[in-house]
C-alpha cells in the first residue's frame, strides 16, 4: 500500500475543510471586542472553511482561490474582487477603517485585574487569484479541531449580510442563544432571553473603539468592567458613535434585527431596561424561526414587534444583577446587595433612587442600612446621618464599605444557586 505523504496529508485536509455550509467560530472570538469591516467578516467566514494547520509555520492557514470568494459573496466578476479584498486586509494609516489585520481579541483575568490583546491574522498575501491568510499561532487552539466553547454558524446566513453590525450581532446572538439552552437544559427548543449592558453591546460591535483609548482599555481590566464609567470615557473623548440611546436604537439596533429576522434562521426582539431613568441595558428575545412559523407566520412580525414597549417584570434574580452593577462602586457583598434590594421590592428604579441619594450624602458610614432607610422612608434628598453605632466589639454588617470586591460570574452563579 501506498504511503501517504505529507503533501497528500495537506491535500486531504484541504479537501475536507472545503466550502460546507456549516461552520464553527469560537465563542472567543465571537464575543471579543472591537471594530471589524463586513469584507473582513466574510473572508474569516470562507477562510475557516479551508482552514489547515502548516507545521513549518506552526500557524493555522487558509488558502482561499477568488473565485471561490467572488462565488460565494455573489461578485459576478472575480477581477472586481481584488481591490475589495485589498481595502479590507491592508492596514488603513488614517484609522478610519478597520482592517483584517487590525483585528484584535483581548483576553481578560480576574484573578490578576489584568488583559492579553492579540491580533488574529498574522499576514494576508494575495497572488495570482489566491489569498493566503496566516493566523495568529497562540489562537491555533481557537480556530480548527474546536472540540467546546464554539457557535456553529450558517455560512450561507452569514454572507447575506449588508451591514457589518448586523452581521456582528448574529454572531453574538447565536452564541447566546447556544450557551444558554446548554445551562438551562433547554435542548434545541425554546426561546431564550438574554441581557446585557448596553456600553457592554457597544465594544462588542466596535460601536466604542476599546483599542483607541488607553483608559478605556484600563476600564476594562478584568470581570468587573465598570460600564457606566467606560460610556463616560467614551462620550468625553467623542469614542461613541451613538452616545444617545434613541439613536443607537434607531441607526443601529433596530436595522440590525430587521436584518437577522430577514437573513437568518432566527427571529429576535428586543427592549431595552431603564435604570435611574436611562436606558442601561437591552433584553434580547431569541428564538429558531421554525418553531415560531409552527404557530404563526414569521412574515407578519413588523416593526413594532422588533422592539417591545411593555417592561416586563423583572424577576429576583435580573433584579439582583441590575443591582449588582448600579451598587458596584460600593464593594458590597451579595448579602448587602440582596438587602437592599429585597427592601425595594426588587425594584430597581428605587434601589438607583437610593443610591443616588447615598452618593450626596456625606458621612455614611453604614450603605446598606441607610440605603434600606432611604427605600423605606423615600428619600429624595440628601439628608443628615447620625452615625451613633460603634463600631469597636460589633460585628461587622453585610453593608459595610470595607468589603471584598466580588465578580459577577461568580454572583451571578450563586445567585441562581438560591
Amino acid at each position: 500500500m501506498k504511503k501517504n505523504t505529507e503533501k497528500d496529508n495537506i491535500a486531504n485536509e484541504q479537501a475536507l475543510n472545503s466550502p460546507s455550509n456549516i461552520y464553527k467560530k469560537s465563542n472567543l472570538l465571537i464575543n471579543a471586542k472591537g471594530r471589524a469591516n463586513l469584507m473582513s467578516l466574510r473572508l474569516f467566514a470562507v477562510g475557516m472553511n479551508y482552514a489547515r494547520f502548516d507545521k513549518s509555520k506552526n500557524a493555522v492557514i487558509s488558502t482561499i482561490p477568488v473565485k471561490d470568494i467572488a462565488e460565494l459573496i455573489g461578485l459576478k466578476n472575480p477581477y472586481s474582487l481584488y481591490e475589495k479584498v485589498k481595502i479590507a486586509t491592508i492596514k488603513d494609516n488614517t484609522g478610519k477603517r478597520q482592517s483584517l489585520l487590525d483585528w484584535q481579541i483581548i483576553n481578560e483575568s480576574e484573578e490578576d485585574q489584568s488583559f492579553d490583546a492579540i491580533n488574529v491574522i498574522q499576514r494576508a498575501t494575495y497572488r495570482k487569484g489566491i489569498l493566503t491568510i496566516i493566523y495568529n499561532s497562540s489562537l491555533t487552539d481557537q480556530l480548527i479541531n474546536l472540540k467546546s466553547n464554539y457557535t456553529l454558524l450558517n455560512l450561507t446566513e452569514s454572507l447575506k449580510f449588508q451591514g457589518t453590525y448586523g452581521y456582528q450581532l448574529y454572531e453574538v446572538l447565536k452564541s447566546n442563544l447556544d450557551y444558554i439552552r446548554a445551562i438551562s437544559n433547554k435542548g434545541k427548543k425554546g426561546a431564550v432571553d438574554w441581557k446585557i449592558h448596553i456600553t457592554n453591546l457597544k465594544l462588542m460591535l466596535g460601536v466604542i473603539d476599546s483599542a483607541k483609548d488607553q483608559q478605556i482599555l484600563n476600564a476594562m481590566r478584568g470581570k468587573n468592567s465598570d460600564y457606566d464609567y467606560i460610556q463616560k470615557l467614551a462620550i468625553d473623548k467623542n469614542l461613541d458613535k451613538y452616545p444617545q440611546y434613541k439613536e443607537f436604537n434607531r441607526s443601529l439596533l433596530k436595522k440590525a434585527v430587521s436584518e437577522i429576522n430577514e437573513n437568518t434562521s432566527l427571529v429576535v426582539t428586543y427592549k431595552g431596561k431603564r435604570v435611574g431613568g436611562a436606558t442601561k441595558f437591552i433584553e434580547f428575545i431569541i428564538d429558531d424561526k421554525q418553531k415560531i412559523e409552527e404557530s404563526e407566520d414569521i412574515n407578519s412580525l413588523d416593526d413594532s414587534l422588533i422592539e417591545k414597549q411593555e417592561e416586563p417584570v423583572i424577576d429576583k434574580t435580573e433584579a439582583l444583577m441590575m443591582a449588582a452593577t448600579i451598587l458596584a462602586e460600593l464593594h458590597l457583598t451579595m448579602a448587602g446587595v440582596r438587602e437592599i434590594s429585597e427592601a425595594a421590592n426588587y425594584d430597581v428604579d428605587k434601589i438607583q433612587k437610593a443610591y443616588d441619594v447615598l452618593k450626596e450624602t456625606p458621612k455614611v458610614k453604614n450603605a446598606v442600612g441607610f440605603m434600606i432607610k432611604a427605600i423605606q422612608d423615600e428619600y429624595s434628598s440628601p439628608v443628615e446621618v447620625e452615625n451613633k453605632t460603634k463600631t469597636r466589639g460589633r460585628k461587622k454588617r453585610a453593608g459595610d464599605f470595607e468589603e471584598r470586591i466580588y465578580d459577577y460570574e461568580e454572583l451571578e452563579e450563586k445567585l441562581f444557586k438560591n
